[in-house]
């Protein structure tokens, strides 16, 4: 694809155009890769804005998941050390909230590894949520697996969170190669679910773990198709004792265009660079000029090692971004 016909695309997308799948691999196939970038950006300037969202995270519960997914660290297969415990002291969360709202983060996300929630638990979570909103004022998001209809509810209805998250991960066909103990059928299913009962839904994969690129469009249509306007783009960390080990790490190219499509797809939906970020330091200037306006700072999440919100927002500044 040439400069004049990845303009003429832009154009569309600003008209209400949805690009295709055929049109979005011409794209990540382009020679004129700085055409590519220049041009997601210009979306995402017109669409989002010059607004960026710090957002981070708070490990309310750190246990081994029953799930064997391949690419995480807290799987049932991983030999990665790590530290468990119950769900965490609620004034430890809200010391946490605290710190990232005085640093400009904006919002946080609960998160659970076991992926095993109880009504007990969720409980708790609900009270947790409700202090670091009222200490805080972050907004407040959940990651805690594959919740049923009527948990869903309940932390609709009873608590501060306002998003639920749950990633795709990668495209169907080699997420079933990489966990088998739960279905791509149930990741969507949780999904809709949660759109049904009024959550705003974040949802988002994971990149360097074999995919093509076809597979990585092929999940950023189906989460337009799925209504969801807040996409988190990880970049797989390898680590030893996880079960996957990557042919190779992506390499900057791979990973700017691939930001860069996931604009062009999904043009009013808020992207962000989430885990990973830390190899890709040399080239987060270039990552904010290919369509991001969102990435994750340091949490309480991370199994390696993160950037600091302090440097994150340095480098935002620097660039003219909004915090």
């Amino acid at each position: 694809m040439d400069f004049a016909q990845i303009k003429e695309l832009k154009d569309k997308i600003f008209e209400g155009y949805q690009i295709n799948e055929e049109e979005a691999l011409a794209l990540s196939q382009t020679r004129n890769i700085e055409a590519l970038y220049y041009s997601a950006n210009q979306i995402r300037a017109k669409m989002k804005g010059r607004v960026f969202e710090m957002c981070s995270a708070i490990r309310v519960e750190s246990a081994k998941c029953h799930h064997n997914c391949e690419w995480c660290a807290f799987s049932q297969k991983s030999n990665v050390p790590i530290k468990e415990y119950n769900i965490i002291d609620e004034q430890t969360a809200v010391d946490y909230a605290i710190k990232f709202a005085s640093k400009k983060v904006r919002r946080v996300s609960l998160i659970s590894t076991s992926n095993d929630i109880t009504d007990h638990k969720l409980t708790q979570i609900i009270e947790l949520s409700k202090k670091i909103a009222d200490k805080s004022g972050l907004k407040i998001c959940a990651t805690l697996g594959h919740l049923t209809i009527e948990q869903l509810k309940r932390l609709k209805e009873e608590s501060n969170i306002t998003t639920f998250q749950c990633n795709l991960q990668t495209s169907p066909e080699l997420y079933q190669k990489l966990c088998t103990s739960c279905s791509y059928k149930k990741k969507l299913e949780t999904i809709e679910n949660a759109r049904k009962i009024g959550f705003n839904v974040c949802c988002g994969l994971i990149i360097g773990m074999g995919e093509s690129m076809k597979d990585r469009i092929q999940v950023a249509i189906k989460i337009r198709e799925l209504g969801v306007k807040s996409i988190p783009i990880h970049i797989l960390s390898p680590q030893d004792g996880v079960g996957i080990t990557p042919p190779k790490p992506l390499d900057s190219e791979e990973i700017l265009t691939t930001i860069a499509v996931f604009r062009f797809i999904n043009p009013r939906a808020d992207i962000r660079l989430g885990g990973g970020r830390s190899l890709i330091k040399i080239i987060e200037s270039e990552a904010l000029r290919a369509g991001i306006n969102s990435w994750s700072v340091d949490g309480t999440i991370q199994t390696g090692k993160g950037i600091s919100i302090d440097e994150s927002a340095n480098r935002l500044e620097k660039e003219g971004f909004i915090i």
